[in-house]
């Protein structure tokens, strides 16, 4: 690769020179399972590979329809290491509006999962594609496991698209919000500054969908810094369940919405409790002065 390549900035590139950096510390965690820069850097180059066998290229769509789960940033980092774009779809769609992103962005392959694998169908039905599709933890740990994990020489560039954002921000069907690589390199870089993200003691967990932009945007601020992401399952709130993975992972920072916010403060005891935070978010809607 040369000096120009190696000096790209895209998440792809973050990601391996993480791993490199310190290998053994942990990345991501989802219900009891733990994945070490490493790891999850090998299983990205995997699927990025076994993309690349379904006719994934550079500037094709990948969509992703799936709850919440390690399977979601592993496509989403293997899409854009290809120079691929990625196309997260709101797992709360019926048929019809999963349909028209698929007819919008014209993916080459859609990842998905179990739950969501009926409506995936559904959707195809009225769309006639994608033609490939992937089931996280049956075909999709079969491709990984199948891939080769010798390193990818793609020079993603900064300018190229990285990612279709479908949102309903403004009238009629939702639009696909086109990002850069430079755009969310950039904007990691400006949240590490101005809320002072960095180093390995750094644990992020947030109560947003994958699909979202602020869920994806934490999962890459501490992914560049070299922290630990949570990721919450999708569905099931539980404040008091929350309270206790802030105290027990020591969670530095966290991101709910104010429904959220005013259940985690109502839980019994929840001034006395040992916290590690150092940084709170919330969003999507206003919340009360009370909260």
């Amino acid at each position: 690769m040369s000096l120009a390549a190696a000096r790209r900035m895209s998440h792809g590139e973050q990601l391996a020179r993480a791993a490199r950096r310190h290998p053994d510390r942990t990345a991501f965690s989802f219900e009891g399972t733990h994945r070490t820069y490493a790891e999850t850097d090998t299983r990205v180059t995997r699927l990025a590979r076994a993309l690349q066998e379904h006719g994934v290229g550079r500037g094709d769509r990948v969509a992703v329809l799936m709850g919440n789960r390690l399977e979601v940033v592993e496509s989403y980092l293997a899409t854009v290491r290809l120079g691929a774009v990625a196309v997260p779809v709101n797992f709360r769609y019926v048929a019809d509006e999963v349909a028209h992103v698929l007819g919008d962005a014209e993916p080459t392959v859609l990842l998905v999962d179990p739950e969501r694998l009926d409506v995936a169908h559904a959707a195809r039905k009225l769309t006639g594609a994608p033609d490939t599709v992937i089931v996280a933890g049956e075909s999709y740990e079969a491709l990984v496991a199948a891939a080769s994990d010798e390193p990818l020489e793609i020079d993603v560039l900064e300018h190229e698209l990285a990612f279709l954002m479908y949102t309903s921000g403004t009238t009629g069907r939702p639009k696909g919000a086109m990002l850069s690589h430079q755009n969310l390199v950039m904007n990691s870089v400006n949240c590490m500054i101005t809320q002072g993200i960095s180093g390995a003691d750094e644990v992020w967990l947030s109560g947003l969908p994958l699909f979202h932009i602020g869920g994806l945007n934490g999962v890459l601020f501490y992914l560049m810094a070299g922290g630990r992401s949570i990721i919450l399952g999708s569905g099931g709130f539980d404040a008091a369940a929350v309270v206790d993975l802030l105290e027990r992972e020591r969670v530095t920072s966290c991101y709910f919405v104010p429904s959220q916010w005013r259940e985690i403060c109502d839980v019994p005891g929840i001034r006395d409790r040992d916290l590690a935070l150092r940084r709170i978010s919330w969003g999507a809607s206003v919340a009360p002065p009370s909260t």
